[in-house]
Formats: structure tokens, sequence, C-alpha cells
């Protein structure tokens, strides 16, 4: 099993494909009950709503793992989900986390040239003082993404760079077959 988080247009649907393409794996892209409770729990205060949350989402997500067996899981997580990720992760603490980031200029610019659905009516063009706006949401949330995924134990934390999947995918895929604790060749 293992828990994708990562920041916008940053190669993580190759990587998913990439794990998955042997079989042995199953990507939960993105599963949208996780994005429901997530904003569920950003959006009270109170302590016993939130500690049921956080169990829900963390027994859907056990739910889903035994659902696929015997293959493994991999969960890849809503990009914006990763500084409301900390509790589900502490639920699987033994769970090896992938971080795919890529460079934040290059993100910002994906996003500005392709806004994504969450952020505003599909095809909006933006210009002149909602551009600079966006521009800098997009920096923070790429901001915020990286530094929730810094945050992480190391031991079981793989960060994963969008030049290096893209530009050897072979490579990338054997560092995360590693790090996975998987064996065999690299298909």
């Amino acid at each position: 099993q293992a828990i994708l988080l990562r920041v916008g247009r940053c190669g993580s649907t190759l990587l998913s494909n990439l794990l998955t393409g042997v079989g042995a794996r199953v990507a939960l892209r993105e599963p949208e009950f996780l994005n429901s409770l997530f904003l569920a729990r950003a959006a009270t205060r109170d302590p016993a709503e939130i500690a049921r949350i956080e169990i829900l989402a963390g027994q859907l997500t056990a739910c889903l793992a035994r659902a696929v067996q015997p293959r493994k899981a991999i969960v890849k997580l809503s990009s914006w989900t990763a500084p409301l990720a900390a509790p589900l992760l502490a639920r699987f603490p033994d769970t090896p986390v992938i971080v795919v980031v890529r460079d934040p200029w290059q993100t910002v610019a994906s996003f500005l040239a392709e806004p994504p659905h969450w952020y505003g009516p599909a095809g909006a063009a933006l210009s002149g003082p909602e551009r600079a706006r966006a521009a800098r949401f997009f920096a923070e949330a790429w901001q915020s993404t990286v530094a929730a995924a810094r945050s992480l134990p190391g031991d079981r934390t793989l960060f994963l760079d969008y030049e290096d999947i893209a530009g050897d995918p072979a490579a990338a895929l054997e560092k995360l077959r590693r790090h996975l604790r998987d064996g065999g060749a690299p298909p």
C-alpha cells in the first residue's frame, strides 16, 4: 500500500499508470469521498466532529485497500488535500508516502494556462488582476502542499520530481519500487 501526495500538474498520473501497468497495484485516484471528508474536516472546529471525520476517512481508506487485495493500493490524493491529510496519514504509520513535485514556476504557469476545474468556471480566461490573484493562489497552494509533505517522517516519505519521472521513467519507477520495497525488475 502507499499514499501519493502531489502538487498539481506534476506527473502523478504518469507515475500512477507506470505503477499499475503490471497489474500488481491498483490506483485509487482522488477518491471523492476523501475530498468530501477533507472539506468537512476543514469546515468544522468541533473536536468530536473532527474525530468522527478522521476515523471515517481512515476506515474507508482501509476498506478500499482491502477490497482490491491481493493487489496493493496506491491512494492518490487530490493536489489540494496534502495540507489536510496529516490525520489520515497518522492512521497508517507504516504506509509509505510518495510526494510528487514539480518546479513551482512550471506548476503555476500550467495552472494559469489551463486553470483547474476547482478554481473557477471551465475555460475561463484569466487576465489582469484576476491572473495575478490566481498566480499568487496557485503559488501558495504549491508552497502549502510542499510544506505539509516536508513535515512527514523522512523514513517513510519519498520525493519524486516531475523532471525525473518524465526524463527517465524507468529510473524513477525503480527508485519508487525500492521505496515501496517491491522486488523484481521494473517493467
